[in-house]
């Protein structure tokens, strides 16, 4: 008879006196109460191991070992931990007390992993109104390698999947019994190379729990923050990952991306450097581009997508000047105007299209589309949805791809959207309209 408690959290902690208590309250406020826990004090300097050990919660074990990275502190903490499903928490994030409920939940049967939505908050803890999703069809080698949607914490994953995991990758440095999910070698960003193996291993996930229920706290001196280390590390990500089809692609538009973050942390030096490597400008570029700058301003500046128009125009500035060259200057502006303002807009140029008899039609139900989705229903617009996903919610009345024809006004919703635009302009719709660039005839 299995005894071991349903969920377990690993806390790699590192010089986390100020907010593994958070962390830890947070763990004790679940209102499941069958988990475990163990802090991974990896050879801090300060209070963090006391602070831990203050809790006197029988729950809670501290392990302490010399400072040797996250990801060797979570292979550490996983190996000691005896738990069915394991979370890794962060030590400066918090989860909702419904956290482990919910998520056990809806680990259906047939599923190895489960992810949740994430809030980002600031250093404080405020609420910034900042909610990321994640959606079933981002979980492919193929779209982790354009980006990261998941929060490491917003993850619970059955142990025995992460123990077959490290097997089968036959990891360099493993245990005897292969127990090094994540490795070293990637960097800050082994949570991103931990993801790859999985969705290349066919690790089954369950549908996304669409609630934040993970809060991940931005705060000065992350190593997120580290742009060079970042872009490096992901290089070599995606050169080991990419299919080979699209491996190129990959390399270009993650370089396009750490030129967003370069830029939103004031590193002309940085900016100078990736520019160089990039070589001329491609079309494929401003969606990437359009798609990071917001963003990577919001996480430099710690506050919400939804910012007043003055930090916009302070963004837009910043970019211009850091990209004179920029081919689509329109597209700047246009990314760095407010999500929510941004939609509307586009909505609204795309109602202005419609003549009697016309259909319109949002093509993609991604975040942008819940956006813009948001914005056709406060005017009281009809519309109707296409999207190519099996496990899409529908927004408006379900449509197909194939039954869109030249009375259609379409608005595209996803930021890389350069191909979609040109394959519905071959097919004689030319009234599409996308929140970063129009296309047209």
């Amino acid at each position: 008879m299995n005894s071991s408690p349903p969920v377990g959290f690993v806390v790699p902690a590192y010089n986390a006196q100020r907010t593994l208590g958070d962390t830890l309250r947070s763990l004790q406020s679940q209102t499941l109460q069958g988990w475990v826990a163990v802090v991974v004090d990896d050879g801090s300097a300060d209070d963090t191991e006391a602070v831990a050990q203050a809790f006197r919660d029988p729950r809670i074990s501290v392990l302490r070992q010399v400072n040797g990275g996250v990801a060797r502190a979570r292979n550490a903490g996983l190996r000691a931990i005896e738990a069915d499903t394991v979370a890794f928490i962060d030590a400066d994030d918090v989860l909702a007390p419904e956290y482990a409920e919910r998520m056990l939940r809806g680990l259906d049967a047939d599923a190895d992993a489960v992810a949740c939505w994430h809030s980002i908050v600031g250093p404080t803890l405020q609420d910034l109104d900042w909610t990321a999703s994640v959606d079933h069809d981002e979980l492919t080698v193929e779209a982790l390698c354009r980006f990261n949607p998941l929060a490491i914490g917003a993850v619970l994953m059955r142990r025995r999947t992460l123990m077959q995991l490290a097997k089968d990758e036959g990891f360099a440095g493993a245990s005897a019994r292969g127990e090094t999910p994540f490795r070293s070698q990637d960097g800050i960003l082994a949570d991103w190379g931990h993801w790859m193996r999985a969705a290349r291993s066919s690790v089954r996930w369950a549908p996304a729990i669409a609630e934040p229920l993970y809060m991940y706290r931005m705060i000065d001196g992350s190593l997120s923050r580290d742009v060079r280390a970042m872009c490096e590390d992901g290089l070599r990500l995606i050169e080991r990952y990419a299919p080979p089809q699209s491996h190129a692609t990959h390399l270009r538009s993650w370089r396009v991306r750490c030129i967003a973050r370069a830029i939103a942390q004031g590193d002309a030096k940085a900016v100078r450097e990736y520019r160089e490597q990039l070589g001329p400008w491609q079309s494929g570029d401003r969606d990437v581009l359009a798609g990071a700058l917001r963003w990577a301003f919001c996480f430099h500046s710690q506050v919400g997508p939804r910012v007043p128009a003055s930090r916009s125009t302070e963004w837009q500035n910043a970019t211009h000047e850091a990209l004179p060259d920029f081919p689509w200057p329109d597209c700047i502006d246009r990314a760095l105007v407010p999500p929510r303002t941004r939609w509307a807009d586009a909505a609204r140029r795309a109602v202005g299209l419609l003549t009697p008899g016309d259909r319109l039609v949002m093509y993609g139900m991604g975040r942008n589309g819940r956006e813009c989705a948001a914005a056709l229903a406060e005017m009281r617009v009809a519309f109707d949805a296409v999207d190519d996903r099996a496990d899409a919610t529908p927004l408006g009345t379900s449509a197909s791809s194939t039954s869109l024809d030249h009375r259609c006004v379409v608005l595209v919703t996803p930021d890389n959207h350069t191909a979609l635009t040109a394959s519905l302009l071959q097919r004689g719709i030319t009234r599409v309209v996308h929140a970063a660039s129009d296309a047209g005839p």
